[in-house]
């Protein structure tokens, strides 16, 4: 039986320090990002994922261009009106 992977990305900027990107296209039907950057699961509490640049570019899919990093904070619960943090 084989297993169908739920989400994709066109371009996975991860843990990037300083890119540069210019008359990049990401094109496509992707179910997740066209271009996704993260720092997520870094051993450090600040992301290492800054100055990047994009010129000229054009990105297509579900989002267009998504970013995330770890969290600063743990978070250990989360409800309709409060979210803990210890």
């Amino acid at each position: 039986m084989t297993s169908q992977i739920n989400w994709d990305v066109g371009l996975w900027v991860k843990w990037h320090y300083q890119g540069y990107f210019s008359h990049t296209q990401t094109v496509g039907h992707w179910r997740m990002a066209s271009t996704f950057a993260t720092t997520v699961g870094t051993l450090t509490n600040f992301s290492i994922a800054e100055r990047n640049r994009f010129d000229n570019c054009l990105f297509q899919g579900y989002r267009g261009l998504a970013i995330r990093s770890s969290d600063l904070c743990p978070i250990t619960s989360v409800s309709d009106s409060a979210v803990e943090i210890p």
